[in-house]
């Protein structure tokens, strides 16, 4: 599946030259997975939003970097915070898609973009097969 990009999105690439993609993964394993298909957008316009700063050095090759708070369900005014910013991100880069594989922050941004008019695609984990079935 690495290097495929899902049929939405690409027939969303064949009306543009390239496609604005928003990478969305909280720092851990959740990022891990997501740059493990980094060959499915290395032909658009990338930017990455993630939640935590020491990461931005090694995401800068995936273009702007925005770091937004971690969060839960545990933790509203959090929430409040990471949707605020995520607002003011998706109002600075509009991008046609968004590709997350988590955690909260990313499902924080999917819902934002979707609002504004982006195409999500949600990765989950695999781990989580089990709790699923």
């Amino acid at each position: 599946m690495a290097g495929t990009v899902p049929s939405e999105i690409a027939a969303m690439a064949e009306h543009k030259d390239k496609l604005r993609i928003c990478l969305a993964a909280s720092a851990g394993g959740h990022l891990s997975q997501l740059l493990k298909l980094d060959e499915s957008w290395e032909s658009h316009h990338t930017f990455v939003v993630t939640t935590n700063a020491l990461m931005r050095q090694k995401l800068r090759k995936h273009g702007t970097v925005y770091v937004v708070e971690e969060c839960n369900r545990q933790h509203p005014i959090r929430v409040a915070k990471v949707l605020k910013q995520c607002i003011g991100i998706m109002f600075r880069e509009r991008p046609d898609a968004v590709i997350s594989t988590g955690a909260a922050a990313g499902c924080i941004l999917c819902l934002v973009s979707k609002i504004f008019g982006a195409k999500i695609i949600w990765i989950d984990s695999i781990a989580n097969v089990e709790h699923y079935l």
